[in-house]
């Protein structure tokens, strides 16, 4: 006893170094995230309540961007996968040859692009036909009538054996874009 009465002093110091070591620090660590975790709360609830408040201005601005997007859908392709969309594609320029009396040297796809940030896909389809000049006109005329957008690109249009009263025959070469709007998945 007579020892401990001689290093009471280190001993208390010891023994508040390690109420601070193990009681104090984890207490005051606890504490500061106890606080943070409630100002996050606060920040959760001060938002919802805003965003509450705003309900109304929020919910006409959803449907004004709706309305916008499905006015702007109608000038795409829509379906549920793109080999669907290319088929269908393809069997429409298809019956438009055939109408049109125009014979199909080549049809193909190419690579497909979906623009970054977009619920837009752009198809490519390299497309090689001839026939009669008018009947080629008349079908450029009718993929114009769609009501979606299209783009040629790469458009080559040979005339051949023009004579006086006719514009003879014609050799095509083209590459047309489709575009096709998907639906973002909720």
């Amino acid at each position: 006893m007579n020892e401990l009465q001689k290093h009471k002093l280190p001993l208390l110091f010891i023994a508040l170094l390690v109420l601070i070591k193990f009681v104090l620090l984890p207490w005051y660590s606890w504490q500061e995230s106890l606080y943070a975790s409630n100002t996050l709360l606060a920040n959760k609830v001060t938002k919802s309540a805003l965003l509450l408040d705003n309900e109304s201005p929020l919910e006409e601005s959803r449907q004004l961007y709706n309305d916008a997007i499905n006015r702007i859908k109608t000038h795409f392709f829509q379906e549920s996968t793109s080999e669907k969309l290319k088929l269908e594609l393809q069997k429409k320029l298809e019956l438009l040859l055939k109408e049109r009396t125009l014979s199909s040297n080549s049809i193909g796809w190419q690579n497909s692009y979906t623009f970054p940030n977009s619920q837009i896909t752009k198809h490519q389809l390299s497309l090689h036909f001839s026939g009669d000049t008018q009947n080629a006109v008349a079908f450029f005329l009718d993929l114009a009538q769609l009501p979606q957008v299209l783009e040629y690109e790469a458009f080559n249009f040979n005339l051949m054996r023009q004579r006086a009263g006719g514009l003879g025959r014609v050799s095509v070469s083209v590459r047309i874009a489709f575009f096709e709007f998907k639906e973002r998945s909720q």
